[in-house]
């Protein structure tokens, strides 16, 4: 299937401040899902890049928890290349007014009541964790300790895959001695530690810590018409506990919801 941007140069409506902005989205959703390799090299490749950039870390903002999903959804699937990882890292250590809102705009979709927004924000929360710079960055960020206390909520999750990456947001942070520390001085510390212990053995298969192999990610599309929605089709089963692995992943399968 031909990716939209073979037909038609559609970034710019990234910056948009009216719904074309949303409809990028959904374009760039599917783009992902058609050819990720593709789209992600001609988008960065762009020379508008960074300011489709800016327009993403914008509509991270938006109100309308399908937008922001969709927006979070594009980013951490971005930053599962190298160079994408860099630029957006770029963009959140900047002093750019909406550098200081990613971290706050993403822990906000913690709490939302949308459960594959809330499953896009962790899990690009996870994919922008895995580095050390991202680390590092996150942990500096003011928001920190509502970050936590969110996140920690989310290992209860209905939604295993949501559990699997709030998970692997700790378990990443953790990795450094100043995330320990982090996660040690919070005022809920005794908190978190419980929660995490609760989710030792939840996996049937092997009684350990573990999460899934990478975040998954289900982008959440506006659509003027219904669809159905379509089911991750993961060859494990989720499990809302720690891994190990490396590298975080998207959801193979897109999720379609419609327009609300």
């Amino acid at each position: 299937m031909a990716c939209n941007w073979c037909k038609d140069d559609y970034f710019s409506l990234l910056i948009s401040t009216d719904k074309k902005a949303h409809a990028a989205l959904e374009m760039l959703v599917d783009d992902l899902h058609a050819d990720k390799e593709a789209t992600i090299g001609t988008f960065l490749s762009h020379s508008g890049a960074e300011d489709f950039l800016w327009g993403l870390v914008r509509l991270l903002g938006c109100d309308n928890p399908r937008v922001a999903g969709n927006s979070a959804y594009i980013i951490g699937t971005l930053a599962e290349s190298d160079l994408g990882c860099s630029r957006i890292l770029g963009l959140a250590k900047g002093r750019h007014g909406e550098s200081r809102k990613i971290l706050p705009d993403l822990t906000r979709m913690l709490a939302f009541d949308d459960a594959e927004s809330v499953m896009n924000a962790a899990g690009t929360m996870g994919t922008l964790a895995e580095s050390s710079e991202g680390r590092e960055w996150m942990l500096s960020e003011p928001c920190l300790n509502q970050t936590l206390d969110h996140v920690t909520t989310l290992l209860s999750a209905d939604n295993l895959w949501t559990a699997s990456n709030a998970a692997l947001v700790l378990a990443r942070l953790s990795i450094s001695e100043n995330g320990c520390l982090k996660v040690l001085e919070h005022e809920h510390s005794q908190h978190i530690l419980s929660r995490l212990v609760q989710s030792l053995g939840v996996d049937e298969a092997a009684p350990t810590l573990k999460h899934s192999p990478t975040p998954k990610h289900s982008p959440t599309l506006l659509n003027t018409a219904p669809t159905p929605k379509h089911s991750p089709t993961p060859k494990h089963s989720p499990s809302p506990t720690l891994n190990t692995a490396p590298t975080p992943k998207h959801s193979p399968t897109p999720k379609h919801s419609p327009h609300s």
